[in-house]
């Protein structure tokens, strides 16, 4: 099977597999989470900054003993083709993660995407963090890695993705990539004042925000709040997350834990990170 190479390690997380296992073994958030729960929201920061938040709901998603993941994620304009990984593995320190073909072939007898290959794919962060982790936790399991636009009708492609996970007997868990809000004069988003004063502004009103929606499975908020507030930088992903994971059954979200980039550098830019799981 032809591999997809990740671009990113050595930089926004570890390029060996002791290097990867010694940062996730170090992260170490003493937060339980016991409930049955379908899927969640992680964010796609480097792992220095956002690796723990992501760490906390991967990890409980892996209590479900999926057999596969579904990964929505990416940057994109509003209006823009999904883009969907349809053959081949994943490679990442700690092991391959294959595709799952089956959904491939199933998601395309009923809409158009962008095709990605190993050998013909756009460069994405979003994913690609989030992959070694999944490996770690679960395994060698399958994926239907997806990125999708801000679009409302993310959310109905998410929900029919799930349906056929159903359809197919299959274990899936579903996971959608995003930051909260970006803040400072390098995002040209400075509502609040100079970081020093923002911080908390940001991360009890303008994070706190979208937070909520996604705990109500508000997928329309979602979209339309962060074009406003600029407190999700993958709208269409939480949407296409809360699709699936009503799918697969999940009727609320809950905040595990928040996270924000000021906390570790202070700077005169900063981002926010939510681990939100659905259930």
């Amino acid at each position: 099977m032809q591999k997809r190479k990740g671009l990113l390690s050595g930089t926004w997380y570890p390029d060996t597999k002791e290097e990867c296992e010694m940062f996730i073994a170090s992260a170490s958030k003493n937060i339980k989470i016991d409930n049955k729960i379908f899927g969640g929201i992680v964010p796609h920061a480097g792992w220095f900054f956002s690796g723990e938040t992501a760490k906390v709901i991967i990890e409980a998603l892996s209590h479900m003993n999926p057999d596969l993941v579904i990964v929505f994620g990416m940057h994109m304009p509003e209006g823009a083709q999904k883009r969907i990984m349809t053959t081949g593995v994943y490679e990442t320190p700690l092991g391959i993660l294959p595709v799952c073909g089956d959904l491939v072939g199933r998601v395309a007898k009923e809409t158009d995407f962008a095709a990605e290959t190993p050998d013909d794919f756009e460069p994405d962060n979003t994913i690609e963090v989030q992959l070694p982790l999944i490996r770690h936790f679960m395994g060698e399991v399958e994926v239907f890695c997806c990125g999708l636009p801000p679009d409302k009708s993310s959310f109905g492609f998410g929900k029919r993705v799930g349906e056929m996970a159903v359809e197919m007997g299959r274990r899936a868990v579903v996971i959608g990539s995003t930051d909260l809000t970006h803040y400072g004069p390098s995002y040209g988003f400075m509502p609040y004042g100079k970081a020093s004063e923002a911080y908390e502004k940001v991360r009890d009103v303008n994070d706190r925000r979208m937070i909520g929606f996604i705990e109500k499975m508000d997928y329309s908020g979602v979209i339309s709040d962060s074009k406003v507030h600029m407190n999700a930088c993958c709208s269409g992903a939480v949407a296409g997350a809360i699709g699936c994971a009503s799918a697969l059954g999940a009727k609320k979200g809950v905040c595990a834990d928040y996270s924000n980039s000021y906390e570790k550098r202070k700077s005169d830019v900063f981002v926010g990170y939510a681990g939100i799981y659905f259930e």
